[in-house]
């Protein structure tokens, strides 16, 4: 095995996987610290992106323009590799429930796909103007954050409608990644430039929602409401 390797932790830290330019993945114990069964073979490239799912079952790794999935306990390749990318793919995700798999790829697209059926899921999402290189789901699942080097834009989207969400601007430069903190409220992104974090601009759950208006509205008297609420009839509703 050549000593130019990608590493990835399991989630629960026991297995490494190392993808290496002989075209292989390895699975090592971490206790023991020896290889686990045989590579995963089957790559006509070396894997640049690959990713354990969150329960460390399977393994979704990169063959150029196309996606392997792999069964971490047999060794053995998932059904057919996942296609339709046109370039080569930079980075995937899992969804954190493991049925989903983003792919972001040097084609300017992000694809998403069924997990269980292998088949893609709706049409791919396009706007990013420079290649891919960063892809990451919120804890809940729900939103996708996306990255693309000199497009300098941080880019949401809706996963259940694949709608385009908005971009978060500010960096002035090439961005490289970005990522959810645990509790998805705080989003940080890198760049050439500068480290940037950007608070709330999630709300967990819709049952939030009344108490974080209450945070922005507390305190108004009925001469500002009046002001600014635009004939809506005072009410005090934020103790």
């Amino acid at each position: 095995m050549s000593l130019d390797a990608n590493l990835r932790f399991s989630r629960d830290g026991r297995t490494l996987a190392s993808a290496s330019d002989d075209n292989t993945i390895r699975l090592w114990d971490l206790r023991t610290q020896t290889q686990i069964g045989r590579p995963l073979t089957g790559h006509t490239s070396s894997p640049g992106s690959f990713v354990f799912s969150p329960d460390g079952a399977h393994t979704g790794s990169d063959d150029d323009n196309t996606i392997r999935l792999w069964d971490v306990r047999t060794h053995k390749q998932i059904g057919r590799p996942l296609t339709g990318h046109t370039a080569s793919v930079s980075r995937l995700a899992f969804s954190p429930d493991g049925l989903m798999l983003a792919s972001a790829s040097e084609d300017k697209t992000i694809r998403l796909w069924d997990v269980r059926s292998h088949e893609q899921l709706g049409a791919p999402l396009t706007g990013h103007t420079d290649l891919l290189n960063s892809v990451a789901f919120s804890p809940d699942g729900r939103t996708l954050v996306s990255t693309a080097g000199a497009d300098s834009a941080i880019r949401l989207w809706d996963v259940p409608t694949h709608e385009y969400l908005g971009a978060l601007t500010g960096h002035r430069d090439y961005v490289s990644s970005a990522a959810f903190s645990a509790d998805g409220r705080t989003l940080a992104s890198i760049g050439t430039d500068t480290i940037r974090l950007w608070e709330n601009i999630l709300w967990r759950n819709f049952a939030e929602v009344p108490a974080d208006i209450c945070k922005l509205v507390a305190g108004l008297t009925k001469t500002e409401w009046m002001q600014y609420g635009g004939g809506t009839p005072y009410r005090q509703s934020c103790s």
